[in-house]
């Protein structure tokens, strides 16, 4: 008796470790894309593994294990808001106790979406289905999951600013996907719950071979051949995109993005001036510069300070101003302004989560919440809709948005399918201390907007590299400081752009219908 306990708990410690690590792998590929990216072909195997066991209890903590590893190390970069000086609290201890447990209770929360995918896909999978019911199956009920994580988001940051819908999409699996030559065309035909969806298909494919069905030469063959056409891809560092969209930019224009590296983020005056001394000492001609995201520019502007070179330009800038964060379109020729007010603030760095909010007022701490949602709080516009920049001069449309807004899928679709042919973000990495894993992972993400929608990318950035993403995710440039290019103005758009996440639908049909049929009916 006391043997078979001593095996039975070293299995389930072994159950655990194994877990662990697939969590762990898939953090690792999440913060360090472009060396890792790779291993998201593999890393949901071992947890596939532990699904043969019938014990109900060690699914749900294996689950929970795997779940809670894989989201809590791919969101590391939220620790790296300390110290929160910036959100006015001084009191180190405060405020790694704040930072700590908000980020811990996120980890947990959005944990639980992905763990109930993991054992709904056992429940099903005991049922002995076949092979392409299972693999169906597992595919999209993951990308249901993945989407309910985004609305289980908003709904524990809900506050007064918050926009509804599935906005909050890091550590998405689908932006990987950009990474990989071969298989980035899923994010222009589907957006990331199509590349999602694939994603978990191939793992649960190789799982299939190496450990249900050994001798199938058939599916091991298959196999091989996928894996070298992704290699070779990988190698050789061509898209079959190439094949879809070549050679029909309509015509060029010339971009200027400024880095800056400003560490305070409130310190408005100090932002300003050290933006206008850039713009003051700018030699180059440009059609579009763009400065990073809160550089306030054009605080207390004087066109005087505006050179020569750039007298048939368009500058955008940003600031805070009537409690609205906004992205400022300075023509230079027309000398006139035109605006656009962000509409996915984030919470705790533009807004206060409600509960947040409520805990602190019963704390004593109302004078603290008055100061913050003065100095960093911002308010959102609920009749702004995505602002198309139209230059009537170059026929050149921009669609720019602001930091955080670049994991908003529908947001980068809706400004293309209004006709952007370039696309913009403004950033700033100063309330993260300029986090390296959060800006690869905005990386990740940049990229997959510029595959999503067939248009170059363009990111001006304070306290991390500005860079510069193809129509076909190639990164072209990067730099820590000034970038000046010759930027294609695409027009042709993708299906992603055109049908938007029919994947996502398609998906929920598909879960809906094979749950009913081989799960509720099956005896």
């Amino acid at each position: 008796m006391y043997a078979s306990m001593v095996t039975r708990d070293s299995f389930t410690r072994k159950e655990r470790f194994v877990a662990l690590c697939s969590g762990l792998t898939g953090a690792l590929a999440n913060n360090y894309p472009e060396v890792f990216w790779w291993l998201i072909l593999f890393f949901l195997i071992p947890i596939f593994y532990l699904l043969r066991r019938k014990n109900d209890r060690t699914i749900i903590l294996s689950g929970f294990i795997f779940s809670f590893s894989y989201l809590s190390f791919s969101f590391f970069w939220f620790l790296q808001m300390y110290p929160v000086t910036w959100m006015g609290i001084s009191n180190s201890f405060i405020g790694g106790l704040l930072i700590f447990s908000c980020w811990l209770i996120l980890c947990f929360v959005i944990s639980l979406p992905l763990l109930t995918w993991y054992f709904t896909s056992h429940l099903f999978i005991k049922k002995d289905n076949s092979f392409p019911v299972n693999l169906i199956f597992v595919s999209s009920s993951f990308v249901v999951f993945e989407a309910l994580r985004s609305l289980l988001h908003f709904l524990i940051s809900y506050g007064d600013q918050s926009l509804f819908g599935n906005h909050f999409t890091y550590n998405f699996l689908g932006y990987l996907v950009s990474w990989s030559y071969f298989l980035s065309p899923l994010l222009s035909f589907g957006g990331i719950y199509l590349a999602s969806f694939v994603v978990v298909l191939i793992n649960y494919f190789f799982y299939y071979i190496l450990f249900e069905n050994k001798k199938n030469t058939l599916l091991k063959m298959s196999a091989f051949i996928f894996l070298s056409t992704i290699v070779v891809f990988q190698i050789i560092k061509i898209s079959p995109l190439i094949f879809v969209y070549n050679d029909n930019a309509i015509n060029f224009t010339k971009a200027g993005l400024v880095t800056t590296h400003i560490v305070s983020t409130t310190d408005t005056d100090g932002r300003s001036f050290i933006s206008k001394k850039i713009l003051e000492d700018f030699d180059q001609n440009v059609d579009i510069l763009v400065f990073p995201e809160a550089s306030n520019l054009f605080l207390g502007f004087q066109s005087t300070f505006i050179p020569d070179n750039l007298s048939n330009s368009v500058i955008l800038s940003s600031r805070k101003y009537n409690d609205n964060f906004n992205i400022e379109f300075y023509s230079v020729r027309e000398k006139y302004f035109s605006y656009y007010e962000k509409q996915l603030l984030m919470p705790q760095g533009e807004f206060l989560i409600t509960w947040i909010k409520d805990i602190a007022i019963l704390l004593g701490w109302s004078n603290w919440v008055q100061s913050y949602e003065y100095e960093r709080g911002g308010v959102r516009n609920r009749d702004e809709t995505p602002f198309v920049y139209r230059d009537k001069y170059s026929g050149i449309n921009t669609g720019a948005l602001l930091c955080s807004e670049i994991i908003s899928p529908s947001i980068y679709r809706e400004l293309t399918s209004e006709g952007a042919n370039i696309l913009i973000n403004l950033a700033s990495h100063g309330t993260l201390h300029g986090s390296d894993i959060l800006f690869n992972q905005n990386l990740s993400i940049a990229k997959s907007r510029a595959l999503e929608n067939n248009r170059y990318f363009l990111q001006a950035t304070n306290m991390n590299p500005s860079f510069i993403v193809t129509n076909l995710g190639e990164i072209n440039l990067i730099s820590s400081s000034l970038i000046v290019a010759d930027i294609p103005v695409l027009k042709e758009k993708t299906l992603y752009t055109k049908y938007g996440d029919y994947t996502l639908y398609i998906s929920f049909l598909l879960t809906i219908l094979l749950f009913y049929l081989y799960f509720l009916k099956k005896k």
